[in-house]
């Protein structure tokens, strides 16, 4: 097992109940994103072997017409500094199919914590589990890494952003009487069709309501 230790971590996902799915329908997985721009920092993940990235982003001046193609400049911090992620997870089933344990999310003080709550920019110590295996694509040795657990010592509280909605008001409901019905209905015979033949109209209060209305 390795801890890492003063973690800035984005987009968490451990909600022992809804693990993400978007990249591995069959095993879903519990993740979050590590990063820092402490070089430092950097170079104590790279020597465990994580994966460390630098966290890029489309250059705007960019040719839209070039889609995936198009050039990528670094993400800067707020001091003007270059950022490196990693991505941890852990499947939410182990290689026999069995349910595998949720990654644990606690407090400082080891109480647990609603994943949920956690926003983007909490600190956190992380526990990984570690071993050598081979990479997928080139079959070369390689070192693994599982999200076992996190401890949240700075919780930035996650407030879901609330959608434009209507605001509560009257409605005024109107029914107009007979002989509005009738001639908003078009209830006179169409040319060349007898009195007899004319089509009856709706009945009051019906007038102007389509198919699929409420």
């Amino acid at each position: 097992m390795a801890i890492l230790k003063n973690v800035e971590i984005h987009y968490i996902k451990c909600d022992p109940k809804k693990p993400n799915d978007k990249f591995n329908k069959l095993n879903p997985s519990w993740e979050v994103q590590c990063r820092t721009s402490d070089p430092a920092q950097r170079d104590e993940w790279k020597n465990l072997g994580l994966p460390v990235k630098l966290l890029t982003k489309v250059d705007p001046d960019a040719d839209p017409d070039l889609g995936d193609d198009a050039p990528k400049i670094p993400v800067l911090n707020a001091k003007g500094e270059k950022i490196w992620r990693v991505a941890l997870k852990k499947g939410s089933k182990k290689k026999d199919g069995v349910p595998a344990d949720p990654v644990k999310v606690v407090r400082g003080n080891l109480d647990d914590i609603d994943p949920n709550t956690v926003g983007n920019g909490s600190i956190a110590n992380i526990r990984i589990f570690q071993w050598d295996g081979k990479n997928t694509k080139t079959n070369l040795p390689e070192v693994k890494s599982m999200l076992m657990s996190i401890q949240v010592t700075k919780h930035i509280v996650y407030v879901p952003k609330v959608g434009e909605d209507f605001e509560m008001t009257e409605t005024d409901t109107v029914i107009p009487d007979d002989e509005d019905s009738d001639s908003d209905n078009g209830s006179k015979p169409a040319q060349g069709q007898s009195q007899a033949q004319a089509p009856k109209a709706p009945p009051a209060g019906a007038a102007g309501r389509a198919e699929d209305d409420f």
